[in-house]
């Protein structure tokens, strides 16, 4: 059977969270970006439970809060966090709402995923200077989209994109029943960042 696709946006802006939801191609969201086709490098993070990748370089640096991050690590389980801590990163919860923790997240979907034996989480990064034209119309589409739904001014100069796809979750006992889901993480020239997050809905458990 055959069922259209729902994709959800979610743009986080400091503390203000917009969300739209579109079935089909209708309406003013994004399509999944196709990772490995914007002439920039693809990296996957190891098959693991709990696992995290080792720093991300974002630059210019992004004002998360009161603080300054240059940094980013990506969870297996669904979230990115700007400062690197073992604990956090295996978190399969989320048990600190609310919190003094100096732990700053931003996450798409917080689960116990587990990818040992099925799914993938890879990423790429976009940057201002990128020699290749498909990175800079990417940035460029971004930036756009940022402006349509926000009305701000936004000239993207940096891209993280994280992907993670057919991701359990951990012992599950119906392997087939898989989540996938994207995080962009949009830097401007002026510290500022939005976090983008699309879904794909119908079968997330």
């Amino acid at each position: 059977m055959f069922l259209q696709e729902i994709i959800l946006v979610a743009i986080l802006l400091l503390h203000t969270v917009i969300v739209s939801g579109y079935e089909g191609t209708q309406g003013n969201h994004l399509q999944f970006v196709t990772l490995g086709r914007n002439g920039v490098s693809v990296f996957s993070l190891p098959r693991s439970d709990d696992g995290s990748s080792s720093a991300i370089n974002i630059y210019p640096a992004i004002n998360f809060g009161s603080s300054q991050f240059s940094s980013a690590y990506i969870s297996v389980n669904g979230f990115i966090s700007f400062t690197y801590n073992d604990g956090i990163a295996a978190e399969s919860t989320t048990p600190f709402f609310p919190s003094s923790s100096d732990d700053y997240i931003i996450a798409p979907f917080w689960a116990d995923a587990d990818t040992r034996s099925t799914g993938q989480v890879r990423y790429e990064v976009h940057k201002e200077y990128s020699p290749y034209s498909s990175s800079q119309q990417l940035r460029s589409q971004i930036g756009t989209y940022i402006t349509d739904v926000t009305g701000d001014s936004a000239h993207v100069s940096s891209l993280l994109v994280v992907e993670w796809r057919d991701v359990p979750q951990f012992s599950s006992s119906q392997p087939t029943n898989t989540n996938t889901f994207q995080a962009l993480v949009a830097t401007t020239s002026s510290s500022r960042f939005y976090a983008i997050f699309t879904y794909t809905c119908g079968d997330l458990s």
